[in-house]
C-alpha cells in the first residue's frame, strides 16, 4: 500500500502570518565563491515540527534535495528542499523545506515563535519532547 506525502508527515501544519525570511543567504556571485549575494526575501507561510512552506523568489537552480541557508529572528540555518509548486506568480514558488538540523537555533526559534504552547517555557517544551 503505498503511502501519501500526508500519512508521512511527523506533525500537523500550523498557518503563520507570513513572517519574512531571508533565503538562499548562500548564493555566491558567479565565479566568486566567497562573494555573497544579498539575500532574497521569502514569507513563511506555513510550519510543522519538521519543516515550513515558504513562499519565496522562482529559482531555476533549485530542485527537490536542495540545501540552502535562511535565516529568522537573527538565526540561520540550513534546510532541505522536499517540494516545489508554483503558486499562480511566474515569479514566485512555495517551497516546502525540511529542518536539516532539528535541534538547530533556528528550528528552535521558529518553534518557540509558531508552535509553543500558551503558558509553557518553550526551553521546557523542547526538553520534554527529546
Amino acid at each position: 500500500m503505498a503511502s501519501s506525502a500526508i500519512e508521512r508527515r511527523l506533525g500537523r501544519r500550523f498557518k503563520a502570518p507570513r513572517n519574512r525570511i531571508a533565503w538562499r543567504l548562500d548564493r555566491s556571485v558567479r565565479g566568486v565563491p566567497w562573494l555573497r549575494r544579498r539575500a532574497e526575501v521569502g514569507l513563511l507561510v506555513d510550519v510543522s515540527v519538521s519543516g515550513a512552506g515558504v513562499l519565496a523568489p522562482d529559482c531555476m537552480d533549485l530542485q527537490p534535495g536542495s540545501r540552502v541557508t535562511i535565516g529568522f529572528e537573527g538565526t540561520t540555518g540550513q534546510v532541505i528542499v522536499r517540494r516545489i509548486s508554483s503558486c499562480g506568480d511566474e515569479s514566485q514558488n512555495l517551497y516546502g523545506i525540511e529542518f536539516a538540523e532539528p535541534g538547530s537555533p533556528l528550528t528552535s526559534v521558529v518553534y518557540d515563535t509558531f508552535l509553543a504552547e500558551p503558558g509553557v517555557e518553550p526551553s521546557a517544551q523542547h526538553d520534554s519532547k527529546s
